[in-house]
């Protein structure tokens, strides 16, 4: 049957719980032209109501927090009206909340990681909380945990208890009765990189790993030459407290501060003296102290970046090549990326493996518009086309033209250049893990040969550690 609709979900987890369900229920998704899509964050949404909306009738599942966002999305893409079905927390709240914290406990017992959810509890960011609340943080910490779990739990539920927003989503889907063309899946415009709905969960995931340290771990050396694991996660409180400040609260920021103290040195080193100056002057915090201190700052901060205007203006972001002011969608989006940064180097030092795809491939949204803003940095001209790729993951096209460069969701056929980087190797590349020097040979760099010295040599500069 020609396809009829989508039912846009965040992650993979999401798309197989719909999945089971819909067998559970005896329904043929594919037999009824219904395919369920991950698109690798909700953030990615705008791009893929543009691709499917004109065409095909869409629902989307998303977390309550998310569904401003959405419909934000969807004002932008041109779409008057889209299906909304909104899971109260997230997915694995619902789950749990139908099936009883009881009945979930014994399925992790039956899959022998009842110790490790003990082992959560006791931390001491979720002791005292409800189960309810300690289990949707086991459930939903790793992605091949919440993949797992998504199946099992669906194959628990008692039907006639099934989450009102997941059976909501399949009962559009089913009555969606409209044609469609032939026509095929273009490339579609992503003006912006709405970070937003990442922002909590990364915080979530820094939390949850420093809360499982040893006391000895916390002064682990990291690749940052100067600080330890402790050092790094102060470092990310200090950017947390400084933004709320002059962002939230407009607040003269401490870097000014310190200026007045220290007018001999240029910007970069005013900045490494601030943040040192910060992180020495808060080492006295205990572990526990800085974990809720980050949860605090880590919401106070989410709900901000939510709020605010995306195309209101403020300071400038360098990340993207300005020099005047920028919007806040460039700022949340520098926040991110760098958080993000932060939390690999605290996760490599300690031998904790990587976030999710879904962290990721937010973390490449904002390297294809740092791409297109420093397009000439890189050796791009007008009417030149660069296909930016992460394995099987995402990929994007940054079409270079006079008065700038606008980036695509998805990889144009025949661009100038195809910069591809393999999955496994995409997070230590974009979150600094390497050297300026061992970038290049992490790139598959295909095309116009008189472009890709002066591109690698800038993708090197920009993804790279000096």
């Amino acid at each position: 049957m020609p396809q009829r609709a989508v039912i846009l979900v965040e992650g993979d987890s999401d798309r197989i719980a719909l999945e089971t369900l819909a067998g559970r229920l005896g329904r043929d998704l594919a037999a009824e032209g219904v395919e369920v899509i991950s698109m690798g964050g909700v953030t990615n949404v705008g791009a893929y109501l543009e691709r499917f909306a004109a065409r095909l009738d869409v629902v989307v599942m998303c977390d309550d927090r998310e569904s401003a966002s959405v419909r934000r999305a969807a004002a932008r893409a041109g779409v008057i009206e889209v299906r909304v079905e909104v899971c109260v927390a997230d997915l694995e709240d619902e789950l749990i909340r139908a099936l009883g914290h009881a009945a979930v406990e014994r399925l992790i017992d039956a899959e022998d990681e009842l110790g490790a959810f003990r082992s959560l509890q006791q931390m001491p960011s979720h002791r005292g909380r409800a189960p309810e609340q300690q289990l949707r943080r086991f459930v939903g910490t790793k992605s091949g945990r919440k993949a797992r779990y998504a199946r099992l739990l669906v194959d628990a539920l008692d039907l006639e208890r099934a989450p009102e927003p997941l059976m909501g989503a399949l009962a559009v889907a089913r009555a969606i009765m409209s044609p469609v063309s032939g026509e095929s899946p273009r490339l579609v415009v992503m003006p912006i990189v709405d970070v937003n709905p990442m922002l909590g969960p990364e915080r979530e995931a820094l939390v949850d790993v420093l809360s499982s340290l040893r006391p000895e771990e916390w002064d682990t050396p990291t690749e940052c030459p100067a600080w330890t694991v402790a050092g790094v996660a102060l470092h990310v409180l200090g950017d947390d407290l400084s933004l709320l400040a002059r962002q939230r609260d407009a607040a003269v920021d401490g870097l000014t501060l310190f200026a007045k103290s220290r007018p001999d040195l240029d910007f970069r080193q005013r900045l490494d003296g601030f943040n040192e100056q910060w992180v020495t002057a808060a080492s006295f915090l205990s572990g526990r102290l800085m974990i809720e201190l980050l949860d605090l700052t880590g919401r106070e901060t989410a709900v901000f970046y939510r709020d605010v205007d995306a195309d209101r203006l403020g300071e400038p972001v360098g990340l993207f090549a300005a020099t005047d002011a920028s919007p806040y969608w460039q700022i949340s989006a520098r926040e991110f990326l760098e958080r993000w940064i932060h939390q690999h180097q605290i996760r490599r030092a300690l031998g904790r493996p990587n976030l999710g795809r879904e962290f990721l491939t937010t973390a490449g949204a904002v390297v294809a518009h740092m791409i297109a803003a420093h397009a000439r940095l890189l050796g791009l001209d007008a009417g030149t086309s660069v296909v930016f790729e992460i394995g099987d993951i995402a990929g994007w096209t940054v079409q270079v033209d006079d008065g700038g460069a606008v980036v695509y969701v998805g990889g144009a056929s025949s661009p100038d250049l195809r910069v591809a980087l393999e999955a496994a190797a995409a997070t230590a590349v974009l979150s600094r893990g390497l050297h300026a020097s061992d970038v290049p040979s992490k790139l598959r760099v295909e095309g116009a040969e008189e472009l890709r010295a002066t591109l690698v040599q800038g993708f090197a500069a920009l993804a790279g550690r000096p």
